[in-house]
């Protein structure tokens, strides 16, 4: 909401120079230029009443509210507006005969300089505007993500694959069993089971890197949960708290 009101205060004081300059020139398209002015306006102030509207209600509401896509409908119609504006504009410096522009008062001189300096600027506002955007969404997102679960899943996966020597494990994805569950996913459940410190840790990672690299992100996901019964770390063994970690991988 912040970045949108900056754009509609650069723009208003924009839209304020292409006032004095060009709709105190006789044109024919001095009033086809007021009338889009008036339209330009209205979007910008409406976007502020928007604003005021949205700053008014609770921090926890505003937070939920989705506004980017707000912002974006406005900066999109403005930018498109203000095309119809320049086109205007340079039409009545058309129509302008030589003597007219020479009589041009001295400050209307110097708004017309400074009109053309804002107008370079300005017109990267968009592409920056929606750059914060997203780097806003962004950090949005993260935020969101971390509530849905906190626990460091990636750091356990390195944790559970060092030390893993080369070639460590290659007979069970070279098992028949492993084969078929990877190829036809039937049984839909790979059960591997064996005494404590047998290394089913570390073939579980071994599984986990195998298919990091052969399934494709934008097909197949590829989620993982390392559990264990240990007091420093019980929401390793909680259902809840497992299912919040693989939701938050899924979201990835």
């Amino acid at each position: 909401m912040l970045i949108g009101m900056e754009y509609v205060a650069r723009e208003i004081h924009f839209y304020t120079l292409f006032e004095v300059v060009y709709l105190t020139r006789s044109s024919e398209a001095r009033d086809q230029l007021a009338n889009t002015l008036v339209e330009t306006y209205a979007k910008l102030f409406g976007f502020l009443a928007e604003a005021r509207d949205y700053y008014s209600e609770h921090t926890i509401t505003r937070f939920a509210k989705a506004i980017f896509n707000e912002v974006d409908e406005m900066i999109s119609t403005v930018d498109k507006k203000r095309l119809v504006i320049e086109q205007d504009a340079r039409l009545i410096d058309k129509q302008d005969s030589d003597e007219n522009t020479l009589l041009m008062s001295k400050s209307q001189q110097d708004l017309a300089l400074k009109l053309e300096s804002w107008k370079v600027p300005l017109e990267s506002i968009a592409t920056d505007v929606s750059e914060i955007s997203d780097t806003v969404r962004a950090s949005k997102r993260i935020d969101i993500l971390k509530w849905i679960s906190l626990i460091p899943f990636a750091s356990h996966h390195d944790r559970a694959r060092d030390g893993r020597l080369a070639e460590t494990g290659q007979w069970l994805l070279n098992n028949g069993a492993f084969r078929q569950w990877n190829n036809t996913a039937l049984p839909p459940v790979l059960w591997l089971h064996g005494i404590p410190g047998a290394g089913k840790t570390k073939l579980a990672s071994l599984v986990v890197d195998y298919f990091s690299k052969s399934i494709e992100p934008s097909v197949n996901a590829l989620i993982y949960f390392y559990c264990v019964r240990d007091t420093a770390e019980p929401e390793r063994a909680e259902p809840g708290q497992i299912l919040r970690c693989l939701a938050r991988q899924l979201a990835y």
